[in-house]
């Protein structure tokens, strides 16, 4: 099993008197990127950072090109790259590295976890508690398919709300 400890993240605040649902999106470290002058074998998918919401599948194996093709947004149009040829296809896990399968919580004392849940590559709980003007760590491991932990490290401020009172 290996341990990655992903940089650190800093949540909105949070007013100790209520409960928030926070979360941490782990899909873009675990997304395979378009790479440029990269051997690609077919039937590998990546992602394109220009064109969110396709992945694009190599039915012809080669090396990529300097740039990131013009990548087609119809599922089923290919675009030249290089020597390879990608066809676009609706998003998926298969251009993910692994999948999240397990996530666990773990706030520093002053701080309640409670409801936690996972949707695809969000991990997701509900938080509550703190003293006001203190900072918490929240430490996020997530195992992954293929036995890897990530490790996400948030801060979270706590701050009472400026209150709003009429007369």
């Amino acid at each position: 099993m290996t341990c990655e400890n992903l940089p650190a993240g800093v949540w909105p605040d949070k007013d100790p008197e209520t409960t928030e649902e926070f979360g941490v999106d782990f899909t873009a470290r675990l997304t395979r990127w378009w790479e440029p002058r990269r051997e690609y074998s077919t039937s590998t998918r990546v992602r394109s950072r220009t064109k969110a919401g396709y992945e694009y599948e190599c039915t012809t194996g080669g090396q990529t090109g300097l740039k990131e093709p013009i990548w087609p947004t119809t599922v089923a149009a290919t675009v030249t790259d290089g020597s390879v040829t990608w066809t676009c296809r609706a998003i998926s896990t298969a251009s993910l590295t692994s999948t999240v399968s397990t996530v666990l919580w773990t706030p520093d004392t002053a701080i309640s976890s409670a409801s936690p849940s996972l949707a695809g590559q969000v991990a997701m709980t509900n938080l509550s508690g703190g003293v006001d003007g203190l900072d918490y760590e929240v430490k996020v491991a997530a195992t992954l398919a293929d036995g890897r932990v990530l490790v996400k490290r948030c801060i979270l401020p706590v701050r009472i709300a400026a209150r709003v009172c009429c007369a």
